[in-house]
């Protein structure tokens, strides 16, 4: 999945599949979080927030399964 850098202090870099559903949000720290079934009008409205961590924090993470496929420091999967 290619990654697009954000200007976010919480963020790094986004990616989505529209085949699939599925988005990526890397962190500074380095950790990756990926998450099913997100729709790609809401990674648009996503990518264009004021607030990508705002954003992130009310209408993906908790709406959206999501599991962790990189902790900071280590390789992603």
């Amino acid at each position: 999945m290619k990654m697009h850098p954000v200007e976010s202090s919480m963020l790094k870099a986004v990616g989505h599949d529209p085949a699939t559903g599925k988005m990526r949000v890397q962190f500074h720290n380095g950790a990756v979080y990926e998450h099913d079934d997100v729709p790609l009008e809401k990674f648009a409205a996503f990518t264009g927030a004021a607030s990508a961590g705002q954003f992130y924090n009310k209408k993906i993470k908790g709406q959206h399964e999501g599991r962790k496929i990189k902790g900071p420091g280590e390789d992603a999967e």
